[in-house]
């Protein structure tokens, strides 16, 4: 179980709200599918970051979900990645229950999750997203198409935010599933 921060955006708004986010487990497995499909719609799969993910799915230690009153309300999957040689996080989808959203749920799922970035070995977080919602989390614009995805993105959509200085700036390249976490990759024989 994680605690929310006091500090984390939106924390202000939830200081009457009761509920708990957690690691990702496969017990949510359903729920979160369900989620997805309420938030996103069918056209989902068709997204380039499920692209991206393909068959080897988010990693369930650095992925969160929310409950309130033993509901799922939130969650949000982060996935390793190389971007050219740059270990990083692939976040998203990050999810809210409608009748949950606007009132600061993301926000605090979204700094834990950042939270739970920080303690791995990657360099820089990525997401395709709405530039002012994470902008309030310290996401930036990458400026320019950067990163080669495996199919079409708005590239004003295309944020970052860094875990090592100056990694935003050095974000360059393919970019593709890594099988381990970043720093535990089998060396090339």
């Amino acid at each position: 179980m994680i605690s929310l921060s006091t500090t984390a955006p939106g924390a202000d708004r939830l200081a009457n709200a009761a509920f708990t986010i957690v690691a990702d487990s496969p017990a949510f497995h359903i729920a979160t599918e369900d989620l997805h499909a309420l938030v996103f719609g069918p056209g989902r799969f068709a997204r380039t970051a499920y692209r991206v993910r393909g068959r080897q799915g988010h990693e369930r230690s650095l992925s969160l979900a929310a409950f309130a009153d033993g509901r799922l309300i939130a969650s949000v999957w982060q996935t390793y990645v190389h971007v050219g040689a740059m270990p990083a996080i692939l976040l998203g989808p990050l999810a809210v229950h409608p009748d949950f959203a606007g009132k600061g749920y993301g926000q605090a799922l979204l700094a834990s999750a950042l939270t739970s970035a920080r303690t791995t070995p990657a360099e820089a977080v990525i997401l395709i997203g709405d530039a002012p919602y994470y902008a309030r989390a310290g996401f930036r614009p990458l400026g320019h198409q950067r990163i080669g995805w495996p199919g079409p993105v708005d590239p004003a959509r295309v944020l970052a935010v860094e875990l090592v200085s100056g990694a935003v700036d050095r974000l360059a390249g393919p970019i593709r599933v890594a099988l381990l976490p970043p720093g535990d990759e089998a060396p090339d024989h």
